[in-house]
């Protein structure tokens, strides 16, 4: 490319007179500004590979906040070796470039009395609705009616849906929870630590105190 460069302008010098003087400031110019460009283009090359090899190598950040969470002691579908049910609502953040899904959940629950309880399964929340304060009809009779509501399971939707990067996924997620100590029959939750296996075998926790918000009332669906 610069022997084109200084050949065009050498032509054009020839052809219209220019001075020897003109002739060096424009090789010289002409030098300086292909200088330049090469510099950027090399520089541009290097910053492309280093993006890439830190995207390559990068790995999901995912944060976040335990925003609900609901104890159930009682259910239909009770399995074996569950002492009580966590339903929780969560909001999860990925701060990083490296999109991924979440393939496993953890949870661990401290109680006011100190007892620790942890999940010894993760179940769907098609089981349970989200049941709203009673509100009133008026019509022929005056009586109440619950509002239920679905509760949108969160692991189905981040199991095939990545974590980008700044996009928050906001859902439900219930466990079956084993306490640690078999005397401990009421489960008043005082923390909680929520544990995500991303997959790239990655663990990201999220550790939250009460008191949560209170959007409604867990209940069991009809079946």
């Amino acid at each position: 490319m610069s022997c084109a460069v200084f050949t065009i302008i050498g032509v054009y010098a020839e052809a219209t007179n220019k001075g020897g003087r003109w002739v060096l400031w424009a090789f010289l110019i002409a030098a300086l500004f292909m200088f330049l460009v090469g510099s950027f283009l090399a520089w541009r090359e290097q910053h492309r590979l280093v993006l890439a090899e830190q995207a390559k190598n990068a790995r999901p950040e995912i944060k976040g906040e335990i925003k609900e969470l609901h104890v159930e002691h009682e259910w239909g579908g009770t399995p074996p070796n569950c002492d009580c049910f966590v339903v929780l609502r969560a909001h999860l953040v990925n701060y990083s470039p490296a999109v991924s899904t979440i393939k496993d959940y953890r949870l661990s629950v401290t109680t006011e009395s100190g007892s620790v309880y942890s999940s010894s399964s993760k179940l769907s929340t098609y089981f349970w609705q989200l049941a709203k304060e009673p509100v009133r009809q008026y019509d022929f009779t005056v009586g109440t009616r619950i509002i239920r509501e679905e509760i949108p399971d969160l692991s189905r939707l981040l199991a095939t849906v990545p974590l980008e990067r700044g996009h928050g996924k906001e859902g439900w997620l219930a466990f079956c929870m084993k306490s640690q100590r078999t005397e401990d029959e009421n489960m008043k939750p005082k923390a909680a630590r929520l544990t995500m296996i991303d997959a790239f075998g990655g663990e990201h926790r999220v550790e939250c105190s009460s008191p949560w918000e209170t959007s409604g009332t867990i209940v069991e669906r009809d079946l």
